[in-house]
């Protein structure tokens, strides 16, 4: 096209175009490509020229669409694209041939439209660049170079590995109006004194892991307003240069499982939106909330576990839990927009850390399940503090009774009760009164009230006859599985006599009940093993048992390890018809048989070659006279 009007084709008809073909304007006006007809075909590759004073070249403007073949190009030709615009609308390039559109003048503007495809791998370098509806199936590298303010529509689809450079002086702002969604992986990177903004008006979708560089300004995701919402199902990471670390308005964690990891610190400006998923932060990744920024919706399945800052004079709760229990501190308004605070929850005992032996007199005893950090970074403004219980708290069971307390490095201070809400399943209570320094916090109780810890009251063991019988008591209980009881004869190695069930969480006194027919002869030691429904565990203090059978006896196993047959040769009392009884690890009876012998030095032969590689206890028992011993069976 080298005169003043525009060029049309396909405006009727259907095209098709069996051979190689570029489009060379040298004129004002425009080439309008597929513009009205269904279908225009290119099977083989197009080149593309623009040097006039204006004008440009444009694919389906109007109803028409373009077909690229599979195995062929789309390029900019010899002469180059130096005016006007390039538009690509309801173009679709067929196979995965990579694409790469970069040789542009200075003032040239590319549009990627409504219905455009690319199969492909595609490198785009343009001065100015709009996305405006198009759908990358493959990896896209999109860079802007140049001056203008560029505010994409949006309504793109990023399927594969996508980069989004802004190295000009322009500003990039991408969904002004449509969602984008990006399903891989993204990597945003300005240069210069530009600014890139993703999400810019309305939410954009991010189903991979997203990574930003900068120089002079951020990356900020959403500053017309607009969101950026987590909805992958696996494990996606926010990461780049620490000290230039993206910003985001406003997010949404909606992932059906996995989480977030903020691998950079980011700053969030207005509303963290948790419906479903968490964010793992670290001590030097955090997320901060700047002055008047909120975090709402959240739950047990949305948090952020790990640690949060907060700005500014407001009142906040941060949203923090970790193991899948969402536990809350809230702080009052500081005095001043210069303050920040930093809290973080951790669902364990604080005890090994911070003794809850040194205390305030006040406090007759501190939860041994949970503690909150909560730290002033900055200012000196003091704080009424809130903490939260619910049924994973170790029993509250009197509201007035409780306590806050802090650690303030050397003992457990007493801030009092002003006040609580909710009841003994799920609740808070905050401090009574402003609190100027800050450290570890904790729930207490005044008195015997509130068990709080998940406390073993008792663990006894006692002889009745010939048996050990083992009680043991809990005044409150945390995802408690079981119970293991386990024995020795020297109070080092132990192995299991029988299990337990627990009762999973109770704020309630309950007892518990084993018994053990296989003591050792003379000393039997005894320790109880709780275990967790994620397998931690913990063990009791050891109580011992002595048996007084009037005579040393033995037992003698050859050999041992054992491969088929076991010989077990008793000494020290005259066994006449002793019962001889093996268990496994687990204390489950697998062989019992009652042996006549007819001389002291008779020996009991067993047959042990169809049992299972591992360990088993052989015990022979007569009246009062019981011996076991350890074999190993391989």
């Amino acid at each position: 096209n080298s005169g003043s009007g525009d060029l049309t084709l396909a405006l009727v008809y259907n095209d098709i175009f069996n051979a190689a073909v570029t489009f060379n304007n040298t004129g004002s006006d425009v080439i309008n490509v597929a513009y009205g007809a269904e279908d225009t075909e290119f099977n083989h590759n197009i080149q593309l020229n623009s040097t006039g004073s204006s004008g440009g070249i444009r694919f389906g403007q109007g109803d028409g669409t373009s077909i690229l073949a599979s195995g062929r190009t789309l390029t900019i030709g010899g002469a180059g694209f130096s005016s006007g615009d390039l538009r690509l609308a309801h173009f679709t390039q067929t196979g995965t041939t990579a694409q790469s559109l970069t040789s542009f003048g200075s003032n040239v503007e590319v549009y990627m439209e409504t219905g455009t495809v690319f199969n492909g791998s595609l490198t785009l370098t343009a001065p100015e660049v709009y996305l405006d509806g198009a759908t990358f199936n493959n990896t896209a590298i999109i860079t802007k170079t140049g001056s203008g303010l560029n505010l994409s529509s949006g309504g793109n689809t990023f399927n594969g590995t996508t980069t989004i450079n802004n190295t000009g002086t322009g500003s990039f702002l991408l969904a002004g109006a449509n969602t984008d969604n990006f399903n891989g992986a993204v990597s945003f990177t300005q240069t210069n004194s530009n600014a890139l903004y993703p999400a810019y008006s309305v939410n954009s979708n991010f189903a991979g892991n997203i990574s930003t560089t900068g120089s002079d300004y951020k990356v900020s995701f959403g500053d017309n307003g607009g969101r950026a919402t987590f909805t992958g199902s696996s494990l996606q990471a926010i990461s780049g240069d620490a000290d230039k670390a993206p910003e985001f308005r406003n997010i949404t964690i909606n992932k059906s499982s996995n989480t977030v990891n903020v691998n950079v610190p980011i700053v969030v400006s207005e509303e963290v939106n948790f419906t479903s998923g968490r964010v793992r932060t670290t001590s030097t990744n955090t997320i901060t909330f700047a002055d008047n920024a909120t975090a709402v919706n959240t739950n047990n399945n949305s948090y952020v576990t790990g640690p949060v800052i907060k700005e500014g004079d407001d009142a906040f709760t941060f949203p923090i839990g970790k193991g899948g229990v969402y536990r809350p501190l809230s702080i009052s308004a500081p005095s001043t927009t210069s303050a920040r605070f930093y809290s973080e929850y951790f669902l364990e005992d604080s005890n090994g850390s911070y003794p809850h032996s040194a205390k305030d007199a006040s406090i007759h005893h501190l939860s041994a399940c949970e503690f909150w950090i909560l730290d002033r970074l900055a200012s000196s403004a003091s704080v009424s503090v809130t903490l939260t219980w619910n049924t994973v708290s170790c029993g509250v069971t009197s509201l007035g009774d409780l306590l806050v307390a802090r650690w303030d490095g050397s003992q457990w201070r007493d801030h009092g009760n002003g006040g609580t809400s909710g009841n003994t399943s799920a609740g808070s209570i905050v401090s009574s009164g402003l609190i100027s320094s800050f450290s570890p916090f904790t729930l207490s109780s005044s008195n015997e009230e509130n068990p709080l810890p998940i406390e073993l009251l008792n663990f006894e063991a006692k002889v009745v006859g010939s048996h050990v019988e083992l009680e043991w008591s809990t005044l409150s209980e945390l995802n408690n599985d079981y119970f293991t009881v386990e024995r020795s004869y020297d109070a080092v190695n132990f192995e299991a006599v029988s299990a337990v069930s627990g009762a999973g969480n109770s704020n309630i006194r309950l007892t518990y009940n084993a018994r053990d027919y296989d003591p050792y002869p003379g000393v039997s030691y005894y320790r109880l093993k709780q275990t967790d429904f994620n397998g931690d565990f913990s063990y009791s203090g050891i109580e011992a048992v002595v048996f007084s059978s009037g005579a040393v006896i033995d037992m003698v196993l050859s050999p041992n390890p054992v491969i088929n047959d076991v010989a077990i040769q008793l000494s020290g009392k005259v066994f006449k018809n002793p019962t001889l009884t093996i268990r496994d690890v687990r204390g489950q009876k697998v062989y019992e048989e009652i042996f006549e012998l007819r001389r002291n030095d008779d020996r009991i032969l067993v047959d042990m070659s169809l049992f299972s590689s591992g360990l088993y206890f052989i015990t022979a028992a007569e009246g009062t006279a019981k011996v076991t011993r350890r074999a190993i069976k391989k």
